[in-house]
């Protein structure tokens, strides 16, 4: 998964990257607006692709891969959270991960590994095709 932000806050989108055993069985990217930060951005990618997640109602173990060390490492308890924005998303996805019924891990990957959606992200900021998704007023 990712998010992106053209200006840092500004024009944004998210895409995540479904695959089971290397093959991909979904893939999904929009924008989402204007004035978000990449780490929102980042952020609303981590809770649409722990939504999908939920909505595929996996029954074995799940990673999930995001090139933000910022959000890999506060979901994983590492990193303190001093924006108030960030404890939202924070709050709203650690809810989703708390409750899963699957084993959820989240990982660390460097951008180049994760090529497929930050080309869908950065699309999204591009064309500002808007799908309809909004968290919160902006």
């Amino acid at each position: 998964m990712d998010g992106s932000s053209r200006g840092n806050p500004g024009i944004a989108g998210y895409a995540l990257v479904v695959k089971d055993k290397g093959t991909v069985i979904h893939e999904e990217s929009a924008y989402i607006g204007n004035n978000y930060t990449n780490n929102e951005a980042e952020y609303f990618g981590m809770l649409k692709a722990l939504e999908k997640l939920q909505e595929l109602n996996p029954t074995t173990s799940c990673v999930i891969y995001s090139d933000s060390e910022l959000v890999v490492n506060q979901l994983n308890g590492k990193f303190k959270i001093n924006s108030s924005t960030l404890i939202t998303f924070w709050s709203a996805c650690r809810l989703i991960i708390d409750n899963a019924k699957f084993k959820l891990k989240i990982k660390y990957i460097p951008r180049e590994e994760n090529a497929r959606a930050d080309a869908l992200a950065q699309a999204c900021t591009k064309e500002r095709k808007d799908a309809g998704v909004q968290l919160g007023k902006r």
